[in-house]
């Protein structure tokens, strides 16, 4: 089994097997995922055979997701478009002008001072690629998603972050060097599957089994309480598959529309009971007949309330306690101060309802 996806804070890369083994147990049809991310697991669930409904409200993750689900054309068929797009002549656009920075002293510096998530010798490649494709008259949005992904998959090849878009390296990484090309590494899968940009609780298809996971805040209080949310942390591909030049602020360049006043997630609301209240009510609403759910002993729902909720209401099947190492964030020199000492563990717990 082979899935392709971006470098995600939260990817279930490694928990693959352990999800599809306890997925399995239940013998489901169709499986909903839920909050799909980079389509990693809906890639999996695909290629096992089942029915998928791929569900998030990122532009990003639904490209991703048509790309991996939807498209039924082989590498063969894209493939002179792709040549065609890899050589390109230079274009310094809105992209170079933004994320792209120069390699000085091996430091990332951009034209206004700040560090920049792409060397420029890739951005103008960038450019040039998305003005093409903006002139270019597809056969179906499932055909210029797809080369979107593929824009995306080779962006994150080059790029000099640690994962995600809201800080950069002070220090050129050293795949940032490497020469930005667009492949096709997606594995066509059989079958009738449906993607899907919805709040899931208005969701009305009939499912065996929904697969959750959410973006669920971090419980510890001592940082600070202004804190980025999912919507901001690849704005860049957000951007790339909205086709538009937003309004930015900060050192980063986001979009103004991921800032933290105006982009909220009930989700990653560490206030109150707000992100419990919106999980159980997802629980409530979706049609379906077993749920399984990834939770992390750190998020902000106590994991004993969220076990105590599932009991109550639901028949508990089964818990899996597996060790997770922590994202790479949780070792900068700048967060030692919000540091705790915690384990790690994520949890998977199937219920039926």
């Amino acid at each position: 089994m082979q899935t392709v996806g971006i470098k995600y804070a939260g990817s279930k890369l490694k928990l693959l097997p352990q999800i599809l083994n306890i997925i399995a147990e239940v013998k489901p049809k169709t499986v909903f995922r839920c909050f799909s991310g980079t389509t990693r697991v809906s890639q999996a669930l695909a290629q096992s055979g089942y029915a998928v409904i791929s569900n998030d409200t990122a532009p990003f993750s639904k490209v991703f997701a048509t790309a991996a689900l939807l498209n039924k054309k082989p590498a063969a068929y894209y493939q002179s478009f792709i040549n065609r797009l890899n050589g390109l002549d230079d274009i310094n656009g809105w992209y170079s002008q933004n994320y792209g920075g120069l390699n000085i002293d091996g430091k990332s510096i951009g034209a206004d001072g700040l560090k920049k998530p792409f060397q420029l010798h890739n951005t103008v490649k960038l450019d040039a690629i998305l003005l093409e494709l903006d002139n270019y008259q597809f056969e179906s949005e499932i055909e210029r998603d797809t080369i979107l992904a593929c824009v995306i998959l080779a962006l994150d090849k080059v790029d000099s972050t640690l994962g995600h878009q809201v800080s950069y390296l002070k220090e050129w990484s050293k795949r940032s060097f490497n020469q930005f090309k667009i492949e096709f590494p997606f594995t066509i899968v059989e079958g009738q599957h449906k993607v899907l940009q919805q709040d899931a609780n208005t969701i009305t298809d009939e499912i065996d089994l929904a697969y959750l996971d959410p973006p669920y805040c971090s419980a510890n209080v001592k940082m600070p309480s202004s804190r980025v949310r999912y919507a901001a942390y690849y704005h860049i591909y957000n951007t790339i598959c909205l086709g538009d030049k937003p309004e930015l602020f900060g050192k980063a360049k986001r979009r103004l529309d991921s800032s933290d006043k105006i982009s909220y997630s009930a989700y990653e609301d560490f206030k109150g009971t707000a992100a419990q209240d919106r999980l159980f009510e997802l629980f409530s609403n979706l049609n379906t007949k077993h749920i399984l759910l990834s939770y992390n002993d750190n998020g902000i729902i106590k994991l004993d309330d969220l076990v105590s909720h599932i009991k109550f209401n639901y028949k508990l099947l089964s818990i899996t306690k597996l060790g997770y190492k922590k994202h790479v964030m949780a070792n900068m020199v700048w967060t030692n101060e919000w540091k705790i000492d915690s384990a790690n563990n994520e949890y998977l717990i199937l219920f039926e309802k």
